[in-house]
């Protein structure tokens, strides 16, 4: 299973709408199949483990935005 980051839109009560960047994991064919539960924060154990992050969370900046409710009730329908 592979996996990058992306920018995941979530319902906000407030807002309306709340953006995230979280790591998303894809099946053998390429569809995302899951995120993580949390949306991810930027740390490292160097500075230039920090940049190899940042790099990889600005790509999510170029592919389309996905809703969380993509990934609502996969793993059941999995299981």
């Amino acid at each position: 299973m592979s996996w990058n980051y992306r920018i995941i839109r979530e319902p906000d009560p407030l807002t309306g709408e709340w953006f995230s960047i979280r790591e998303t994991y894809y099946d053998k064919e390429g569809c995302p199949r899951s995120v993580s539960a949390e949306p991810d924060s930027v740390s490292s154990e160097t500075v230039e483990g920090l940049k190899t992050v940042l790099e990889m969370m600005a790509k999510a900046l170029e592919k389309p935005v996905l809703d969380i409710a993509l990934f609502e009730n996969k793993e059941e329908k999995d299981g």
